[in-house]
């Protein structure tokens, strides 16, 4: 039995001591790969610092660019709204000048209606004195002088 004991003893202390070799492999091996791990963090932190300040600069480019573009709607906007009250005031200036014009034609036909009756009376006038005189030609005496006729008493 003491045989079979020191065996026992004899694998149970086999077994432990491939144990400790395998934790202490295990061991090594987990701190080599914790240092690969931490060699490799590093670098990603480096990376991904170095790509953080690259976004950040494209960000600062994009805020400036931004702030450009929203000067430049601004500045259109306001060009935009110069013409339209520009053009609002052409249009206000063209329905005056419209309504200007209409009143004008509107007195010069008045003017020309008037002027047309005034040349019509005038004609009137001219042809009954026209007439008249036709009349009044045989009415020559020989002494050269018209008779005592006048024309004051034909209304004209």
């Amino acid at each position: 039995m003491t045989s079979r004991i020191n065996a026992l003893l004899d694998q149970l202390e086999a077994h432990l001591k491939k144990s400790m070799e395998d934790l202490q492999a295990n061991e090594i091996k987990a701190a080599f790969d914790l240092a690969n791990w931490l060699d490799h963090a590093d670098d990603e932190i480096t990376a991904l610092n170095a790509d953080a300040a690259r976004k950040n600069d494209y960000l600062n480019k994009l805020n400036i660019d931004k702030d450009v573009a929203q000067d430049y709607v601004d500045a259109c906007e306001q060009r935009f709204d110069d013409a339209s009250a520009a053009v609002q005031t052409a249009i206000e200036d063209l329905d005056a000048k419209k309504a200007w014009y209409a009143s004008e034609t509107k007195r010069r036909a008045e003017e020309i209606a008037l002027l047309q009756e005034c040349i019509e009376i005038f004609e009137e006038k001219v042809n009954t004195m026209k007439n008249y005189l036709r009349e009044r030609i045989e009415d020559y005496q020989p002494d050269q002088t018209f008779d005592q006729t006048s024309l004051r008493g034909v209304e004209f």
